[in-house]
């Protein structure tokens, strides 16, 4: 048995806050080119009163400015900050001719910040002050011959650095695209009052994208699930007349009808000169992981000889604004009263919910079949950063983690976490231990309800501990706070679980990196079950004196597998493979366990997190991560 020692209590330092560059090696992405904007994040600073390199800055006379910013930004050392400090004023703030071509696809995204803009301080409220973004095309000749507003308006009130972005299609005969950035301050006539207007910008990508092929498995005639049943197939797929996860269907704006060239029989079908409204709305689908993924439509129109537009279907996210708009065109169309398929692809960069909403112009009676979305490419961590950089958020400087006691660990709690006994095993750590939990909720998507959302609330813990933690419901943001955390000496314990590791998203995440194991690329060769259990095995090499003979033979019937990094110690294995394992990462250190709290073998096996030892095996390994003193560290 171990001995039951319990440390004594000091008391802790506050760091200064200082800020940090952040930087990263950009990963490149096959189907997406470079960055063809000189300049986009506004590092390179113009000499004495030149014009800011890459960019062309048009005020309304004396009202606004435009000026780099290296106090607020979002990536790297400067953004570009637009005020619009009087009333009436404006400011068109233009990148230089982008040489495109007529046909092919671009990604256009910028990040921006808000300030002022209206007099409540919060929300989406018109007082006056606007700004938006687009694309102007241009033809050979530098002449406007149309915009692309998929980006479009900013919110009329303050905000926190956000993003907006979408895939962009070249209409014929444009040669060059401009990106336009606007800010208009009209505050004393519309309010009455002089509203300050200053907009942010920063990360701004416009680059070539080229849609990898649609997959065989894709074009497939929709798999057929019985209620119940696993689905096998990554396409999720929605017929919006069969389907009831459709509302709004049925109404003024559209009608069920029988189809016999639908695939299913019917369609959701748009009457003629029914006015511009809603056909169908979906439900708000749990997050699906961060990626590129491709909508695939099949719809029909009764005349491909008009010139206005039959509708559109849009992709909205949580937190990320609109996804993707999918607009039926009749040019589009080869020919009228025949099923066509179009495609469009989006990029789902947050872990929250999205949905699917049907519209229609009203000036043609036209039919939607089916609506298909699948994966084309999960984004890990840092090919998000290529695509958005800085959205993994910026970490003061000197900022370190708490080291001094009374001890204050962060318990992420995911599901089935009671299992492993953590609050037992915390609560042996001192006697005024304080333990602030974080509870996993499983709605529409992952959340983890609390979890500190600034580096100087997370540094304020002495150990954290992630217990069946699925890296999906993880923010970027949190990700990063989390490897800035040990990297910068804290203590991490992560225990694995059926939502954990290979199961839920770790591998090729900044999670991954702090780990003193890589993690498997499938759960086939990542998660391994053992009926008749492995027996229990503590390690002659302990990092602190050996005070443990096991006096049952606990047993391991489910264990996450990996390949071990360098440095790696192993505290105790399930047979011959690890099953408790420690690490550094920087100047922190973090401890893994491996073994899994399922599965039953007959009834002379316990289980190991039954063991009358667990809690003391598992305080020792957060003493060992929290550097306690009193351990007798080796």
């Amino acid at each position: 048995m171990m001995p039951r020692q319990q440390p004594a209590a000091t008391l802790f330092t506050l760091f200064a806050l200082y800020l940090s560059q952040s930087s990263f090696a950009e990963t490149p992405l096959p189907w997406l080119g470079g960055n063809l904007l000189n300049n986009p994040g506004f590092e390179t600073k113009p000499e004495k009163d030149d014009p800011i390199p890459g960019w062309v800055s048009q005020p309304q006379g004396d009202t606004a400015t435009a000026v780099i910013d290296e106090g607020v930004r979002l990536a790297d050392k400067a953004s570009l900050h637009i005020s619009v400090s009087k009333s009436p004023g404006s400011i068109r703030f233009t990148s230089k001719p982008l040489p495109v071509s007529a046909g092919k696809r671009y990604l256009y995204s910028i990040a921006y910040r808000q300030a002022g803009f209206n007099t409540t301080g919060k929300g989406d409220t018109y007082e006056g002050v606007s700004s938006h973004s687009n694309i102007e095309w241009l033809d050979a000749k530098n002449a406007v011959i149309g915009h692309d507003n998929s980006t479009s308006r900013f919110p009329y009130g303050p905000s926190d650095w956000d993003i907006r972005d979408s895939f962009i299609h070249v209409p014929a005969g444009a040669s060059f695209a401009v990106v336009v950035v606007s800010v208009s301050n009209n505050s004393l006539k519309d309010s009455g009052k002089l509203i300050p207007a200053d907009l942010w910008i920063d990360g701004v990508q416009f680059r070539e994208y080229t849609p990898p092929p649609t997959p065989e498995w894709a074009k497939a005639e929709t798999e057929r699930v019985v209620e119940g049943a696993p689905q096998q197939s990554p396409v999720q797929a929605y017929f919006l007349a069969s389907s009831n996860e459709f509302t709004s269907k049925g109404g003024s704006f559209s009608k069920l009808a029988l189809d016999r060239d639908a695939e299913r029989g019917s369609a959701l079908q748009s009457p003629a000169k029914c006015t511009q409204g809603i056909m169908a709305h979906s439900p708000y689908f749990p997050a699906l992981p961060l990626g590129l993924y491709r909508l695939r439509c099949r719809a029909k129109i009764t005349d491909s000889a008009s010139r206005e537009r039959a509708g559109f279907i849009d992709v909205p996210g949580r937190y990320s604004g609109q996804r993707m708009i999918m607009e039926f065109h009749p040019e589009a169309f080869k020919a009228a009263g025949q099923y066509q398929v179009i495609e469009q692809d989006f990029i789902i960069r947050d872990s929250h919910w999205w949905c699917i909403r049907a519209y229609t112009d009203g000036n043609q009676e036209w039919s939607i079949d089916s609506v298909k979305v699948f994966p084309l490419h999960e984004l890990q961590d840092h090919e998000l950063l290529t695509i958005y950089p800085g959205v993994e958020g910026q970490i003061p400087a000197e900022l370190k983690p708490k080291s001094a006691r009374p001890y204050h660990v962060l318990f992420v709690a995911g599901l089935g976490y009671d299992a492993y006994r953590p609050t037992q095993i915390l609560r042996m750590l001192s006697t005024d231990t304080e333990i602030t939990p974080v509870w996993v909720r499983r709605d529409r998507s992952f959340q983890y309800e609390g979890f500190p959302q600034t580096a100087a609330a997370l540094f304020d813990f002495n150990c954290i501990y992630l217990t069946n933690v699925n890296a999906r419901g993880l923010s970027l943001l949190e990700k990063n706070l989390l490897r800035e955390y040990v990297s910068r000496g804290g203590a991490l314990v992560v225990i694995g679980g059926h939502q954990s590791f290979e199961r839920g998203g770790w591998k090729g995440s900044f999670l991954e990196e702090v780990l003193p194991f890589e993690i498997a690329p499938s759960i086939k060769e990542g998660f391994s079950h053992h009926p008749k259990g492995l027996p229990l095995k503590i390690s002659e090499d302990l990092p602190w004196p050996r005070e443990v003979e096991l006096d049952s033979s606990p047993q391991v019937f489910f264990l996450h597998r990996g390949k071990l990094k360098a440095g790696t110690k192993v505290l105790a294995s399930a047979g011959d493979l690890p099953f408790l394992i420690t690490g550094e990462y920087n100047k922190g250190r973090v401890v893994c366990l491996l073994g899994v709290a399922i599965g039953t073998g007959d009834n002379k096996q316990e289980p190991f997190w039954r063991w009358s030892d667990w809690n003391y095996l598992m305080r020792n390994a957060t003493w060992w991560a929290i550097r306690y003193d009193g351990l007798n560290l080796r």
